[in-house]
Parts: C-alpha cells; structure tokens; sequence
C-alpha cells in the first residue's frame, strides 16, 4: 500500500477564466420560437420556460409573421425571436429580412437557429438582420448566455433605474 499527501488549500478568489454562477431571467418575457422540427420545439420551449418565459410556437417564417402581426394589433412586439433558418413554406431567412423591412420591428432581437457550423452561412444569417446565431443542437447554457444580453431592459427596471 502507497499513500501520498498532498496538502492544499482552497482559493477563495476566482481565476480569470473561471465562470461565474448564472441564473436567467426570463420571467415576463415573450419569446417567439420559429421552428419546424417538433422535438426541437419541444427542447428549446422546455428550457426556456423553465427560466419564466412565455413561449409562442411557429412552425414556419408565414406563421411567425402571422404571430407578429397579432401583437402589433396590441402595439406589442416580442422581446426576443429564435428563428430556424431551414423551413418550410418560408424559411428563417426571408422571414427575418421581411421583418427587418419595418421599422416597428428594427430593435426587436432575433437569434438565427442553425444546424449549419460553417462561417458563411452565419454571416448570411447576420446580413439578413439576425443579431446571433446558435447552432444546433441547442445547448442550455449556450442557448441562455446568448439570448440574456439581447433581451430588452423590463419596465420595471427602467422604472428603477430612472
């Protein structure tokens, strides 16, 4: 029998590249999600209303522009849309240049959704007026950590910081 010992004591400061604990704050956000493949809707709806968010389906870009027409009639836009670029009926691309045509919807967050890893098909997403791109198959912190920064400030926190 061999022991070795090997004293050590625990860092109390992080290192640089040490992630910080990260807890989303979805609650009272409405996020469209624009995806044709159900199991991929079933995930990516799961994880974020988890987090509080409340989660509109559309399975196509004509869907979509549908939903959004809708809570223009309430002068409402979603706060953040996760948008498949493959689809049928009209894809994710066409759906975003359309929506990036109106001026009601220039400041609202769109996020591509990819199956795609090659630097090109980002940056087509990226012209047509997406603001990120995440690539499939979602991953939950990856997914999270992108759509955080994009969300708009609440009401309540610009009453607060006001």
């Amino acid at each position: 029998l061999f022991v070795v010992e090997i004293p050590f004591q625990r860092s109390t400061k992080l290192r640089q590249n040490d992630c910080l604990p990260f807890t989303p704050q979805l609650d009272q956000r409405s996020i469209l999600l624009v995806e044709d493949n159900l199991t991929n809707q079933l995930v990516i709806a799961k994880i974020l209303k988890r987090y509080g968010a409340d989660v509109t389906l559309a399975a196509n870009g004509e869907q979509a522009l549908r939903a959004c027409e809708k809570r223009r009639q309430q002068d409402q836009r979603f706060d953040l849309v996760l948008m498949d670029w493959h689809m049928p009926v009209m894809d994710g691309l066409k759906t975003t240049a359309i929506l990036r045509e109106d001026p009601f919807y220039e400041n609202m967050a769109i996020v591509g959704l990819t199956a795609s890893v090659m630097a090109e098909d980002r940056q087509s997403c990226l012209l047509v007026g997406m603001d990120e791109v995440i690539t499939k198959p979602i991953d939950r912190r990856k997914l999270l950590s992108c759509i955080q920064p994009l969300l708009p400030p609440l009401l309540s926190d610009q009453a607060q910081a006001g």
